[in-house]
């Protein structure tokens, strides 16, 4: 069994045109979200540091294989920072997972996926989570449920980790789109979201051979050394 994925690599400002077709057309959108792509004088200034990018083998019973990646956005001068900055990720793989409150709910393998990383819950309009009555979560941010830190400092630090069944007979294949993303005006404008600057990760379930990678600016590709 080998695993593989391609090198991280910036998106463009504001997002691709399929992600920010699958906002504009998700059921946040049909119920008074907006989304708008950030201006060229807002590009970020700082940088998404690669702490962790690697193959991972779980040894459950079926064994599950995945990758995990930590991601450390680190604002520069002007960019965006405070709890109304969040990240939105879209994700493509062909073995679907539902993911609730609950657990994951796997779909059959060759399942195919285009979706906002959210729990199903988070598209639900009246969910209302019994362990924090007073917590919004019909939204579209990966951190609402998703492995988020924020240190003092104003950095964040995203974590993401996937995992399939091993199944031999199905390759599977897997990538992802992360945004930063904020809330502007929060008072006003709850639901308006502009979206800045994000990097693409992508995982084949026939071989992973995932390697270290290096810091490197929001605004520009990173050097390979």
């Amino acid at each position: 069994m080998t695993v593989s994925t391609t090198s991280v690599s910036v998106l463009p400002l504001g997002g691709t045109n399929d992600f920010f077709n699958l906002l504009t057309s998700s059921v946040w959108a049909q119920n008074g979200w907006t989304f708008n792509k950030a201006q060229p004088v807002e590009s970020l200034t700082g940088r998404f540091d690669i702490g962790v990018y690697a193959p991972s083998i779980f040894l459950t019973t079926p064994e599950r294989i995945g990758a995990e990646i930590q991601v450390l956005y680190n604002p520069g001068v002007g960019d965006p920072v405070g709890s109304n900055v969040h990240f939105i990720q879209r994700v493509v793989n062909n073995h679907a997972n539902t993911i609730t409150l609950q657990g994951a709910i796997q779909q059959p393998p060759g399942t195919p996926d285009d979706k906002i990383d959210t729990v199903l819950e988070q598209t639900q309009l009246g969910f209302i989570d019994p362990r924090n009555p007073q917590k919004p979560t019909f939204n579209p941010f990966y951190d609402t449920y998703g492995q988020v830190v924020r240190y003092p400092n104003q950095t964040i630090l995203f974590v993401d980790i996937v995992a399939r069944e091993y199944i031999y007979y199905n390759n599977k294949n897997w990538s992802a789109e992360l945004y930063l993303a904020e809330v502007k005006d929060p008072i006003n404008n709850p639901n308006e979201v502009t979206i800045y600057n994000g990097i693409s990760w992508v995982g084949k379930a026939y071989s992973l051979l995932l390697k270290p990678l290096k810091s490197f600016p929001t605004a520009s590709p990173p050097v390979w050394k």
